[in-house]
């Protein structure tokens, strides 16, 4: 405020006044930010359990639906309404818990969290990952199945090399190989898929697909 009046002062000698007597500068009303709302709020702390849920599931191949710090009875899947553990996601995965009024719990057996703020029985956030990417990455596993056998069959070497010319394939796959979609597309498959990624896992080509964030074929 100080500012304003040394300006208006400077003008003024300049050769305008800009107050008339006796006038004087209103006092400017202060801007305070606003922060997030309760419900706002609620779903910013969602995404980073989601996130630091599915962090926890790929570090130790069950998600935090147990209980108490060790996750004691944890799991490799999840069920519907059933709580996601916070205290064993605290310090490493979260630096601090979450506000008291909010719960989080999974929806799907895939690990999927939903945010409630007090006793809201509706979510505060949409889902991050719903049942419809595991249905198309099903649908996807099946079509990376298929282009995989056509390929061995005209080539005698499965696509687990590297790049579109499938470089180092070999004619039996290995637990865990990927599976080299660079050399399937577009002959075998038009397009690339997204959001998933797909493994062999025996040696005789089967493969499985997988939702990127994830450890458990979909």
């Amino acid at each position: 405020m100080q500012g304003l009046r040394v300006l208006a002062l400077a003008a003024a000698g300049a050769g305008g006044a800009l107050l008339g007597a006796g006038a004087s500068i209103a006092s400017a009303p202060a801007i305070v930010a606003a922060g997030p709302t309760p419900t706002s709020q609620c779903v910013i702390d969602t995404k980073m359990v989601q996130t630091a849920n599915d962090a926890y599931f790929n570090d130790n191949g069950i998600y935090p639906n147990g209980t108490g710090p060790s996750n004691a009875g944890g799991s490799a899947t999840t069920r519907p309404g059933q709580a996601v553990d916070i205290s064993a996601l605290v310090p490493t995965y979260l630096q601090t818990a979450p506000p008291r009024d909010e719960s989080f719990t999974y929806t799907d057996t895939l690990g999927t969290v939903q945010g409630f703020l007090g006793g809201n029985k509706q979510p505060c956030a949409p889902k991050t990952i719903n049942r419809s990417k595991s249905v198309a990455c099903e649908t996807d596993t099946k079509t990376v199945q298929t282009a995989s056998d056509a390929y061995v069959n005209g080539h005698a070497v499965y696509p687990n090399g590297s790049g579109p010319s499938n470089t180092g394939g070999t004619a039996a796959t290995q637990d865990g190989q990927p599976v080299d979609i660079a050399a399937l597309v577009p002959l075998y498959i038009h397009l690339l898929p997204s959001n998933e990624y797909f493994a062999y896992v025996n040696t005789s080509g089967a493969v499985a697909g997988y939702v990127n964030g994830h450890k458990k074929p979909c």
